[in-house]
């Protein structure tokens, strides 16, 4: 099985604050454990990174991610798509704060091994200034002479990949990225993708990204894949529905349910919803990776273990290669319980210390032998 996986290796030489990180003979199943600030998240962000090598664009969604939506946070403005993505770059101890603009120049660098063609990316952000390139006019009304003509501090960020046999000839990209601008990248090229999805721990609580999701599946004629997977976690589930309001027009998903009727998503628990935007997301990670931070949110511990379970098998028949982040005990206990000796998959555990520290990586069997025979804490 090692040859069917996307990613057999995958290293980190530059990204963020991490620093010659490998992740050596990856699973199927891979389990990132640590301390707060260990760089799990990190870890996320470069194989979704990794994942799009040539679409800066995809980057600053990717590094906005795990920024809360809310109104709270659109009342108190986060990160600017172009600061996203000049924070993936490592800052050296001279560059701190958001307008650290005299940065001159900074990279980062990804590598793998797998069934994904990409074996290399490298990417550089170089300090610019001048005049930004003219927006394109929203209407025909005059403009001065002088307007937009004022010089300003950007950031040309380019990035060039490593590619196999099976790739094009298109193996790189630039974009301009201007404070006052965003992204001028003069021509749209996106580059080779491997299927990926995020799942943040607050995702489940986001309706327009499972309302798209679903959408998505259902123009794919994949409707029925989410609904049989949340069928083995409860046989009551009949339906998923997409419906609008009568009185508002609003649309949402109703899960009908045998023993409910019909029931919105927002008015279940947190838990369900949890539970619905995995199985929405597995399909749509089909032959590539399901990326999710925090996987124990909002689970109750007597539900991990049945929910692993299902997860494990889910991957295998999707073909989906999974990486999980946690700090929880109880979901390390329930993903070892939630795989029997004999199954083939497994659970690969890398466990992250300080930054700047090797992970270490334990196998299914060196992990159930540590945890369950010897309740050891591996985080």
């Amino acid at each position: 099985m090692r040859s069917a996986n996307m990613l057999d290796d995958f290293v980190i030489e530059q990204f963020r604050g991490l620093k010659d990180l490998s992740f050596r003979q990856l699973g199927m199943v891979n389990l990132l454990v640590g301390g707060n600030n260990s760089g799990k998240t990190s870890v996320l962000e470069a194989l979704a990174v990794f994942s799009s090598p040539l679409d800066i664009g995809a980057w600053s969604s990717i590094a906005r991610n795990r920024e809360v939506r809310s109104m709270p946070a659109v009342v108190h403005r986060g990160l600017s798509a172009v600061e996203a993505v000049r924070w993936l770059f490592p800052q050296s101890a001279n560059e701190t704060g958001l307008n650290a603009a005299e940065i001159s120049q900074s990279h980062f660098q990804l590598g793998c091994a797998g069934r994904w063609p990409v074996q290399e990316l490298r990417a550089q952000c170089v300090s610019i200034r001048g005049i930004p390139p003219e927006p394109p006019r929203r209407s025909n009304k005059e403009t001065t002479g002088n307007s937009g003509l004022v010089e300003d501090q950007g950031w040309l960020v380019s990035a060039r990949i490593a590619p196999g046999q099976d790739l094009s000839a298109m193996d790189s990209v630039e974009a301009q990225l201007w404070p006052s601008l965003g992204f001028y990248r003069g021509e749209n090229r996106t580059g080779p993708r491997l299927p990926s999805v995020t799942l943040a721990p607050y995702s489940h609580r986001s309706q327009p990204l499972q309302l798209r999701q679903f959408s998505e599946l259902i123009e794919g004629n994949e409707k029925l894949a989410p609904i049989e997977i949340l069928r083995v976690l409860d046989p009551d589930v009949l339906d998923l529905q997409i419906v609008t309001d009568k009185h508002t027009g609003t649309p949402t998903i109703l899960v009908k349910h045998r023993r409910s009727g019909g029931v919105p998503m927002s008015v279940l628990g947190d838990g369900f919803r949890r539970a619905l935007a995995i199985a929405l997301s597995i399909p749509q990670a089909r032959g590539g990776i399901l990326l999710i931070d925090e996987i124990e949110t909002a689970l109750h511990v007597s539900f991990l273990q049945k929910l692993f379970s299902w997860l494990v098998g889910a991957c295998e028949t999707f073909d989906v290669q999974l990486f999980a982040t946690t700090h929880s005990l109880e979901a390390v206990t329930a993903m070892v319980n939630a795989t029997p000796l004999t199954s083939h998959v497994g659970i690969t555990t890398f466990q992250l210390g300080r930054l700047g520290e090797p992970a270490k990586r334990y196998s299914s069997e060196m992990l159930t032998r540590l945890v369950r025979d010897r309740g050891l804490d591996i985080r």
